[in-house]
C-alpha cells in the first residue's frame, strides 16, 4: 500500500513539477553539481557522522530511456553518468545523488554482479516505476529541490 501511494504522489506530482522544463534546451557539454547538489552532499550525504563519499559526474551517452546512472567505483566513491539527451538534467543528478546517498549507508548495494535493496535480493524484472529505491529517489528529490528553493526564496524575501 505505501508503495502504491509513493508512486501516484510521484505521477501526479511529476508533470506539475516539470511542466516548465519541456523546452528543449541545447545539448551540454560539460556538467556540474550546482549549488543545491553541492548543499545536499554536505546535508545528507557527507554528514560528520560518516565517512566522506567522493562523486564523479560525467555527461555520457546512456541507452534510450536512461537519463541518469549511479555506479559504486570503490568504497565511498561512486560515478554519477547523465545523458546529454534529457533537458532537466539538474533533476536527474538529484535523484542520482539519493541513490549515492542509498549506497553509502548501505541500503542499496552490490555485491559482485548482485544488487540488494535493504538486504534483499533484487528482482530486476520488477517495473522500474515500482522499485522503491527509485520511488524513494524520484519523491527525495522532488522534496529537497521543493525545500530547498522554498528556504532560498524565504532567505530572499528577508535579505530585501
Amino acid at each position: 500500500m505505501q508503495r502504491l501511494l509513493i508512486a501516484l504522489i510521484v505521477i501526479i506530482l511529476l508533470p506539475i513539477v516539470n511542466k516548465d522544463k519541456a523546452i528543449q534546451q541545447p545539448i551540454q557539454r560539460e556538467i556540474h553539481f550546482t549549488e543545491q547538489h553541492q548543499q545536499y552532499i554536505k546535508d545528507s550525504i557527507n554528514q560528520t557522522s560518516q565517512s566522506t563519499a567522493q562523486i564523479y559526474l560525467q555527461l555520457t551517452p546512456l541507452e534510450k530511456n536512461i537519463m541518469g546512472i549511479t555506479i559504486p567505483l570503490a568504497t565511498n566513491k561512486y560515478l554519477i553518468l547523465i545523458s546529454p539527451k534529457y533537458p532537466d538534467q539538474e533533476h536527474t543528478v538529484q535523484h542520482e545523488l539519493i541513490h549515492v546517498k542509498q549506497m553509502h549507508r548501505g541500503q542499496l548495494s552490490k555485491h559482485k554482479d548482485t544488487w540488494y535493496w535493504q538486504g534483499e535480493q533484487i528482482d530486476w524484472q520488477e517495473p522500474y516505476e515500482w522499485r522503491p529505491w527509485e520511488q524513494l529517489a524520484e519523491l527525495e528529490a522532488f522534496m529537497y529541490q521543493f525545500e530547498y528553493q522554498l528556504a532560498k526564496d524565504s532567505a530572499h524575501q528577508i535579505g530585501r
